[in-house]
């Protein structure tokens, strides 16, 4: 109990030694100290040059917040440092300026931000003692941050103004370890010197990321080649959210994406499992963050990496209440440690509903295709009799395609899928077709889009007959076109729109260019208006919901959906939006117009043959 006392009563004079008094109300800050803690521990400082501005936050409508101007652009965007970070702001779609002049009585501006005491700190570096007090008065009192999310445990109080500016500091130096290139070693360096500067962060850094990041930095290093090896390769590797794709086209062995590494382990399918077993409670820190909510990130850890390769290799998720996640995975492979690994893996490609299948899992399928490729085959028959008519057989048929069956038996595998099974079915299969034999895809989708529903039983943005636009568009045949355009003028106006949708998609790039740009141009004269229903929303059930075509516009014509698709196509994009006067929308068809009359486009108007 005396030794509490004691560290309780040193812990306090360190506070009042090391902390200078703060300020409240009319109280001016002590500004000398913490400009000193600030350039001690590399809190950046504008140049003298720099004016003080309001910067947008890219808010809508557009609200702004202190900031030092580093560079205005003569296309109207900028370079600012706001607080810790330097920000390059384009104009948004409303055209807003980036940045104003600086004035306390402006409307729109957010003072609550911990950018504001930063930038109070660093004009108090520069002599700006006027201006840094006037910000101070702006966030003295302020408890809620509009740039950082409020934790009940290590609340972000001005006062003592010392704490808060180091725990601004920290804060950063959080952030710092997933940059791309980021030294771990000084990161914990810097770390250090700054709770022993500033006792009372000690604890602040102990019961957040450092006491993983020590882990991480004095753990022994693991055997080359070794699943620990690569998931600490691929955690090292910054990303911004978590990964929903692991294979793509290419040879991963020679792709350098930061998934490669990630796919080699899953692609050892058995022999990966025992050391991700091992990895799975590993609280060593990663470069990766995951999106928790609209403005909250977190940082996953090792084992959590470990966790999702697991999920992805097995097609399940340990989430049915088993004793945690590596009671779950031990059990789960016990089990299957037993069996035939090609057996355990072909069960698992399939997600199912009761009997029926409602989807594909990736990595059994790419795990089959690399070890077992003769195994795939078969699934595309069972695909066809027990699927659900909206699940796609997508991620299995490119498994195949990247296996090494022969060229012969891909084709005949995919050839006769295409033929049956439902319009999703069909559609998957024929995308791929389109990229290994596009005039063998036309002669199997002529007969299909002639017969297109004309309406989608579900959601636009989901439906089959909607989808098939990503086949065409691949395919180089205009009677395959003049067919679509058929279909696409014939079908309900929601339909419609989703069926031009993706014609500037950036992933075709110049695939079809031309005959993309006529297949739009067909409907710059179809003023059919498309209305969402009231309170249309993402979650809302019918034919709008979700992100359908055009969703951000309550109501559009046709032909203004076309002229907006083909004015980004024709790199000529004018940031149209909702508020557009149907005088707006009529320059934007005419501007349209010009620069195709003086192109030379294939004639998609013609009847097509059959019809």
């Amino acid at each position: 109990m005396r030794y509490v006392v004691r560290a309780w009563l040193l812990q306090t004079l360190c506070l009042v030694v090391v902390l200078p008094a703060g300020a409240s109300g009319d109280e001016r800050l002590d500004t000398e100290p913490l400009v000193r803690i600030a350039v001690r521990h590399g809190v950046p400082m504008p140049p003298n040059t720099a004016p003080l501005v309001l910067a947008g936050t890219g808010q809508t409508p557009e609200v702004y917040s202190p900031a030092f101007l580093l560079e205005a652009r003569a296309d109207g965007s900028a370079l600012v440092l706001r607080g810790f970070r330097r920000e390059a702001l384009s104009r948004n779609d409303r055209r807003d300026p980036v940045w104003r002049p600086f004035t306390s009585k402006m409307a729109k501006v957010d003072f609550h931000r911990i950018s504001t005491f930063v930038t109070a700190v660093q004009l108090a570096q520069r002599g700006d003692e006027e201006t840094a007090q006037l910000l101070w008065k702006q966030v003295v009192d302020v408890r809620e941050w509009s740039d950082r999310k409020t934790d009940q445990h290590h609340a972000y109080e001005t006062e003592p103004p010392a704490l808060f500016l180091g725990r601004c500091i920290l804060d950063d130096l959080r952030s710092a370890y997933w940059r791309p290139g980021a030294d771990w070693r000084e990161i914990n360096r810097r770390r250090r010197a700054l709770t022993k500067e500033i006792f009372n962060l000690d604890w602040d850094a102990r019961a957040t990321i450092y006491g993983d990041l020590l882990e991480t930095l004095y753990a022994r290093p693991p055997e080359r080649s070794s699943v620990e090896a690569l998931l600490l390769a691929w955690s090292r590797r910054p990303h911004d959210h978590e990964p929903y794709w692991y294979f793509d086209e290419g040879d991963p062995c020679r792709d350098s994406r930061p998934e490669a590494p990630a796919r080699e382990i899953l692609l050892r399918g058995f022999d990966a499992i025992p050391d991700l077993l091992k990895l799975v409670g590993d609280q060593r820190l990663t470069a990766h963050q995951t999106q928790m909510g609209e403005d909250y990130r977190v940082n996953p850890r090792v084992g959590d990496l470990a966790q999702n390769l697991l999920s992805e290799i097995t097609g399940r998720i340990a989430n049915d209440g088993t004793g945690g996640a590596h009671a779950f995975w031990t059990t789960w492979w016990e089990r299957a440690r037993t069996r035939p690994e090609a057996d355990v893996l072909q069960e698992a490609v399939f997600s199912r509903d009761r009997q029926k299948i409602t989807g594909v899992n990736e990595g059994p399928a790419r795990i089959l295709a690399h070890k077992y490729p003769a195994r795939l085959a078969p699934l595309f028959d069972e695909f066809v009799e027990s699927a659900s008519p909206q699940a796609q057989p997508f991620f299995l048929a490119e498994a195949m395609m990247a296996s090494s069956l022969p060229e012969e038996t891909k084709m005949r595998v995919l050839i006769a899928g295409a033929a049956k099974g439902s319009l999703e079915n069909k559609r998957s299969l024929l995308q791929i077709l389109a990229k290994t034999d596009s005039r063998k895809c036309a002669e199997l989708v002529l007969p299909i889009l002639r017969n297109l529903p004309v309406d989608s039983d579900g959601p636009y943005w989901t439906c089959a007959p909607a989808h098939f636009s990503h086949v065409v568009m691949q395919i180089e045949d205009d009677e395959v076109w003049r067919v679509f355009l058929a279909a696409a003028k014939r079908s309900s106006v929601g339909l419609r729109l989703e069926m031009m949708n993706p014609m500037d998609y950036g992933y075709i790039r110049d695939k079809n260019r031309d005959r993309r740009l006529a297949f739009l141009a067909a409907f710059l004269d179809d003023a059919t208006v498309r209305r969402l229903p009231a309170h249309q929303g993402f979650g809302l059930e019918g034919k709008f919901d979700g992100p359908c075509a055009a969703f951000t516009f309550p109501e559009i014509e046709v032909r203004n959906s076309a002229a907006m698709e083909l004015a980004c196509i024709l790199d000529m994009c004018d940031s149209a939006d909702s508020s557009w006067t149907s005088a707006q929308w009529a320059g934007l068809r005419a501007k349209v117009r010009a620069k195709l009359a003086r192109m030379k486009l294939p004639n998609l108007e013609a009847s097509p043959a059959g019809q």
